[in-house]
């Protein structure tokens, strides 16, 4: 028989692999699992502006394409580093940016920067890194806000 230990251990790395290798590349696109180029991941790399939008919770921080920003609760603050397995970033690219990030109007605290364990620049936000969830498929949702009670819409 099969060893599921193996396996899931291969899936895992061939994952990280994909999303290292589309990080590289500054892929539009996240490495596993995106089904259409308007998922959040299609604004996620070059030069990033954050915003705040309107959504059915009240207002959030969103990407250039109005895509909800999301903090994970393992972070953080200013330790210039994610705490995100690389695992699960494909259903949580972060937001990258090539360049210095701007900030919209409205958007009030500090942008800086966080590092991914593969060396990406990730956006961060008060000191907290910022990311988008595969499941928004359209400006202004909010899927993400409490998955696991870990993951939350960025607050402006």
């Amino acid at each position: 028989g099969t060893k599921p230990a193996a396996t899931a251990a291969a899936t895992k790395a061939a994952a990280t692999a994909a999303a290292t290798s589309a990080a590289t590349k500054a892929a539009t696109m996240p490495a596993a699992g995106a089904t259409s180029a308007a998922t959040p991941a299609a604004g996620a790399t070059g030069k990033a502006t954050v915003n705040v939008g309107d959504t059915a919770i009240g207002k959030v921080l969103v990407d250039d394409k109005g895509f909800t920003l999301y903090t994970f609760k393992n972070d953080v603050v200013n330790s210039g580093k994610s705490a995100v397995p690389a695992a699960i970033l494909p259903n949580w690219p972060p937001l990258v940016a090539t360049a210095a990030a701007t900030k919209g109007a409205d958007v009030t605290g500090d942008l800086g920067t966080a590092t991914l364990d593969d060396g990406t620049k990730v956006v961060s936000y008060k000191g907290l890194p910022l990311y988008h969830f595969i499941n928004d498929k359209a400006p202004g949702d909010t899927k993400g806000d409490k998955v696991a009670n870990i993951w939350f819409v960025a607050a402006p």
